[in-house]
């Protein structure tokens, strides 16, 4: 498969375009945004361009890679699921460990929001940067509906774990 990586882009940086193969289909475009921490990073891209290669056979690739570290401070509303997690790693955290994001940046905690304590968006021109750490109930719930989608359609196969 053809991969044509485009030089990382800040947000200043005007886009550099691609041609793909002559006599295959038209050049797929991916523009990736990551603000992982760069060993992170380069662990996520490698993972994600190993998917890449994998999947597309013939089709011709090109890949914009792209980070934002002032999104956070840029929208109309910050919103994550747990501040405290927040200030112990992740995306954003080199921002909070740096000083320049602190909880007053932040709009809402989600359950915030779910709760009706403050409000989510409130216009269809909001930008909403939701960071979310992760919540293990979220894969709990997530898992079970898989399975249970799964388990209707008869597939997959149990493993012995234990």
């Amino acid at each position: 498969m053809p991969v044509d990586l485009e030089p990382r882009r800040t947000r200043s940086m005007q886009p550099r375009t691609s041609v793909g193969q002559r006599g295959l289909r038209a050049t797929l475009r991916i523009g990736l945004i990551n603000n992982m921490p760069d060993a992170a990073l380069q662990s996520t891209e490698a993972q994600f361009f190993g998917l890449l290669k994998g999947a597309a056979g013939s089709q011709p690739i090109t890949v914009r890679l792209s980070s934002f570290p002032e999104l956070p401070r840029s929208a109309d509303k910050f919103v994550v699921d747990d501040w405290r997690q927040c200030c112990e790693g992740g995306t954003f955290y080199p921002l909070i460990r740096d000083g320049v994001l602190d909880r007053t940046h932040l709009h809402a905690e989600i359950g915030e929001i779910v709760n009706g304590v403050l409000a989510g968006r409130e216009s269809d021109d909001e930008r909403i940067v939701f960071w979310h750490r992760g919540f293990a109930v979220s894969d709990i719930v997530l898992g079970n509906y898989l399975l249970e989608r799964a388990n209707a359609k008869k597939l997959g196969r149990r493993l012995k774990l234990w």
